[in-house]
């Protein structure tokens, strides 16, 4: 017997979830499976009970920890959970990975290919660093990548004031890890 003491009563453990959970991932890796030609089936986004299930279907995005066919959580998994680096770099790539532009975003950020935004040196507040990173996503922004795509959008069709700034990003990522 394990001398493990766990924080959890499993006299409440809720079995009903569990099968709903399981028939989730089940879902989710038969959809991979199928999308990738791995499995020759339809589809059907249906719940346990056979009934329609509209948060299964097949252009519902989730991210599942072991398949998936979205580029940005491969990206995350391949290259920035391996970083030798800082758990608050891991998690702040990974953010602006995920939310921002999966790919070369950190790389637009940094200047460089290949290198990752350094959040322990915008947590300690190194002012010409995060100076640094505004710049290049203001020059950025000017080379119609995404951000100015996204910059231009506003700019032209929707009339607003306030704007989105693409140097926000980091900011509000910084936000999180002080």
């Amino acid at each position: 017997m394990s001398s493990i003491k766990y924080n959890y009563d499993w006299s409440k453990y809720d079995t009903e979830l569990m099968k709903e959970f399981n028939w989730f991932l089940y879902k989710v890796n038969e959809r991979s499976n199928i999308q990738l030609g791995y499995i020759d089936d339809v589809y059907e986004n249906v719940n346990r009970h056979g009934k329609v299930d509209y948060g299964l279907q097949e252009d519902v995005e989730y991210f599942h920890p072991t398949i998936t066919l979205d580029d940005r959580m491969r990206f995350i998994g391949q290259e920035i959970a391996s970083l030798d680096t800082s758990i608050m770099n891991i998690v702040g790539n990974t953010f602006i990975s995920h939310f921002y532009g999966g790919r070369g975003v950190h790389f637009l950020a940094s200047g460089e290919d290949d290198v990752f935004v350094d959040f322990d040196r915008i947590a300690n507040e190194d002012k010409e660093y995060i100076q640094f990173i505004r710049n290049n996503l203001d020059k950025a922004t000017q080379t119609n990548n995404q951000f100015g795509v996204q910059q231009n959008y506003i700019h032209q069709y929707k009339q607003l004031v306030e704007t989105f700034v693409v140097k926000n990003i980091m900011s509000q990522i910084e936000s999180f890890i002080q």
